[in-house]
């Protein structure tokens, strides 16, 4: 006997039943093997481009003493660019990988790749969230992976700023759907929103669209359920608009920090 489908106000099919969502790890797994199939070669590459001076000959990513310094310091810190830039979620992961797996090229490329597919899964559950149905997520999630220029966040491996902005950028908004269509309840929703949109900032401030983002969706979900008697209180959202503004004010302080500490450029060693 098959569990009875379901469906959310908006009328998004759902399942009540142990069967909803397991089509998610095989797309995991598809999209993960697309993406080590599509990049694979990349795993021979050396340190390319920016690589080197941000990883290679940046004693300060190698030797930080406290990682936590990497939330108060600038992206520049121990490379002859100048200050301008506050990047600490990578910084941080370099240094993180770097203690636990070794300074090779191999395991940081490896890295890349993993996020590509990691981005590529977070598509298709974004399309999900959005009311598409598994086939036709799995489908949005396939063509981000083959879009061609994906290609430029792959390669270099200081371009792991922008698949680590889109990953929690794309989470912390399919939060917001998922607590629309009333699968999250408000306080955790509220939570998640918070970390997830400064994990996508600290990523790369590119980060800092979820900030508009948000509440133009909210927006869009008042009016558009405007004069239904089964409309969300306004409070549920003002409260998650006000949750990624605190999280955009968190990250504007300790980046101005970073920045005011941040050494002017010297020439690369």
């Amino acid at each position: 006997m098959t569990d009875a489908p379901s469906t959310t106000r908006d009328g998004l099919a759902t399942s009540a039943g142990p069967q909803a969502g397991r089509w998610r790890p095989l797309a995991l797994l598809a999209l993960l093997a697309v993406s080590f199939a599509l990049y694979g070669r990349t795993l021979s590459y050396p340190f390319v481009l920016d690589d080197d001076q941000v990883i290679v000959r940046n004693a300060f990513v190698h030797h930080p003493g406290n990682p936590l310094v990497f939330f108060t310091s600038d992206y520049s810190r121990g490379t002859g660019y100048g200050p301008g830039y506050y990047r600490p979620l990578m910084m941080a992961s370099f240094w993180l990988q770097g203690a636990a797996l070794g300074w090779n090229p191999l395991w940081f490329h490896a890295v890349s790749v993993l996020l590509h597919g990691l981005v590529a899964w977070a598509v298709a559950l974004l399309a999900a969230a959005l009311g598409c149905s598994p086939p036709a997520a799995c489908l949005g999630g396939l063509l981000f992976a083959v879009y061609p220029p994906g290609h430029a966040a792959v390669a270099s491996v200081v371009a792991r700023c922008d698949l680590l902005a889109v990953l929690f950028l794309i989470f912390a908004w399919r939060t917001q759907l998922r607590h629309e269509h009333d699968l999250i309840r408000t306080r955790r929703a509220a939570a998640s929103i918070f970390v997830l949109s400064f994990l996508a900032m600290a990523g790369k401030e590119n980060g800092a669209v979820i900030c508009g983002l948000l509440p133009l969706t909210a927006l869009f979900y008042a009016l558009r359920r405007r004069g239904r008697h089964h409309a969300r209180a306004r409070p549920d959202r003002l409260i998650l608009c006000g949750t990624v503004l605190a999280a955009l004010l968190v990250y504007g302080a300790l980046r101005q920090v970073a920045l005011q500490a941040a050494p002017p450029a010297t020439p690369p060693g």
